[in-house]
């Protein structure tokens, strides 16, 4: 699994397979400020980034203090595991909480499926997963199917960026132009019943 998004133009069957899109590191800063800020993430605890690409994101969750647990299908980075997370059945030892940029339309079984799939392994076939953010586009709430499985899910808090932040393909950055899409961090807790709260945050990308 690679940390991809289709970012804008031309269908989803002209991208080539395994491209991916790191996530800047002030993207993820901005979600560990709200969520410290929030008092919902606990430093020093040990978070399962399990479509870490190039480690763009373990490392600022390395600066903050958690000791991550890093895992893709294809190997980019030296301390890392090479697993597909749709694999998986359960947490790895001593993780409770998943921080990614999962793929936006994750392949199962030979098959593209949405990134419900994504959230639905995560709190209903894995065991051990009380807490998740997920980097997606905010038009990830359209959907009648997919609204349900968020509000099982447990969807906390949507942290919207104010501005559209830019993913390079294969983190080769082309130009710094604003990008085209707008994205936001997707927090889960499972249990939580209430409505979703949503929250700004910005970035300077």
């Amino acid at each position: 699994m690679t940390a991809a998004h289709f970012i804008g133009g031309g269908k989803q069957s002209d991208r080539p397979e395994g491209d991916f899109y790191p996530t800047p590191p002030e993207v993820t800063q901005a979600l560990l400020d709200a969520l410290l800020e929030d008092s919902l993430l606990a430093l020093g605890s040990p978070i399962w980034e399990p479509c870490c690409g190039d480690g763009a994101i373990s490392e600022v969750l390395n600066i903050y203090g958690h000791d991550t647990i890093n895992t893709d299908i294809t190997a980019r980075m030296d301390d890392m595991s090479v697993s597909n997370f749709f694999d998986e059945e359960s947490m790895p030892p001593g993780c409770n909480t998943i921080i990614t940029n999962p793929p936006y339309m994750p392949v199962i079984k030979g098959k593209k499926k949405g990134v419900e799939a994504f959230i639905e392994h995560a709190f209903f076939i894995l065991e051990g997963c009380d807490k998740m953010a997920l980097l997606l586009k905010t038009t990830a709430l359209s959907g009648q199917a997919r609204c349900k499985i968020m509000e099982a899910a447990g969807l906390h808090t949507l942290y919207q960026f104010r501005h559209r932040i830019t993913l390079h393909k294969n983190g080769i950055v082309v130009n710094k132009g604003s990008g085209m899409v707008d994205f936001a961090w997707f927090y889960f807790e499972k249990g939580h019943r209430l409505p979703p709260i949503i929250k700004w945050i910005s970035v300077d990308n």
